[in-house]
């Protein structure tokens, strides 16, 4: 009787030990090599936000972008965004920004909304979030949240420039 109970006592412990243990689903602290080795929020703000460049359209000039004008022109479509909504269109807003079916070049801005906004974002918010976590940082979702958000807006501004 006194074995099993012993044994019970040990089995439960070693499933309590599992139990504690935390699954990381995007940031693996193991890895050591590639840009996983380089991950953090310095490397994700500097990369998310300039992102926009790889594009053919954008100058590479990082010095002499329009930085102001770009925040000012995001934050003011961020406070106030039905103004334009109107005057460019709910039709034209929503196929062009949201969704659509046709996959013509003048209406294909959802795609990379979709992708890298929605999707793309949404992994690497997980994995900061994941990175403040190991890292011990008490707020792990709100720094994350602020550093995603804060590359957002900056990638936004690099857009759309003056």
């Amino acid at each position: 009787m006194l074995m099993r109970k012993a044994l019970l006592v040990l089995l439960l412990g070693i499933s309590c030990i599992f139990c504690q243990e935390r699954k990381y689903y995007f940031f693996n602290p193991e890895n050591d090599f590639g840009s996983d080795r380089l991950f953090n929020p310095l490397s994700l703000l500097v990369n998310g936000s300039y992102d926009i460049l790889r594009n053919g359209g954008h100058t590479k000039d990082i010095f002499n972008n329009p930085y102001g004008a770009g925040y000012k022109n995001v934050g003011r479509n961020l406070l106030d965004p039905f103004s334009n909504i109107r005057a460019y269109g709910w039709k034209c807003f929503w196929e062009q920004e949201i969704f659509n079916f046709e996959l013509n070049k003048n209406k294909a801005n959802f795609l990379p909304n979709l992708g890298d906004h929605t999707i793309g974002n949404g992994m690497q918010y997980a994995k900061l979030a994941e990175w403040f976590e190991y890292h011990n940082y008490p707020y792990p979702r709100l720094y994350s949240f602020l550093v995603t958000t804060a590359y957002q807006f900056t990638n936004e501004a690099l857009e759309n420039g003056k």
